[in-house]
């Protein structure tokens, strides 16, 4: 089993644009605050938005390495019928997709 940080992979963006919603250190949905779009926003907008995120979290003392990308709202059917090839890699480090928030950096 790999270690989840190791070896980092792309999580497609299809996964926001299949309805995976973006969660910070604390929680909370965030893209509200970056665009009216959510995590429909173009790639550059939502690379900037988990980058502030991240670095926020830091200056305010807690350990954010990643935010999360959540899917598990969606029946586990679907998901692993769409992305099968990301739930294989994830669930090799530990992740269910269809279960788990997904840790996620720029």
């Amino acid at each position: 089993k790999k270690k989840p940080r190791e070896n980092a992979f792309l999580v497609t963006e299809a996964v926001r644009g299949h309805g995976g919603r973006l969660f910070n250190a604390a929680g909370e949905r965030f893209m509200a605050a970056y665009d009216d779009r959510l995590e429909l926003a173009p790639r550059d907008v939502v690379a900037r938005a988990i980058d502030r995120e991240i670095k926020a979290a830091t200056a305010a003392g807690n350990e954010a390495a990643c935010v999360y990308l959540d899917i598990s709202h969606l029946p586990a059917e679907d998901v692993l019928g769409h992305f099968p090839g990301i739930a294989a890699e994830l669930a090799s480090r530990g992740i269910d997709m269809a279960v788990d928030r997904i840790p996620v950096t720029p």
